[in-house]
């Protein structure tokens, strides 16, 4: 082989998540906030929190 092995590519950090998982993650975070501070309801919380779980 001309030039040697090619180099492995890195390992994962960390277990492996869909792209936007992070993000999901940040957003339901965010609403739990918001429902413990008063800001929505119990049913805007489950309407929202089933969005961003279908994204």
């Amino acid at each position: 082989m001309p030039g040697g092995p090619t180099p492995e590519p890195p390992a994962p950090k960390g277990p492996a998540q869909p792209a936007g998982a992070s993000d999901r993650i940040a957003q339901l975070t965010q609403l739990g906030e918001l429902l413990s501070a008063g800001v929505l309801t119990t049913a805007e919380f489950e309407q929202e929190k089933s969005r961003i779980l279908r994204q």
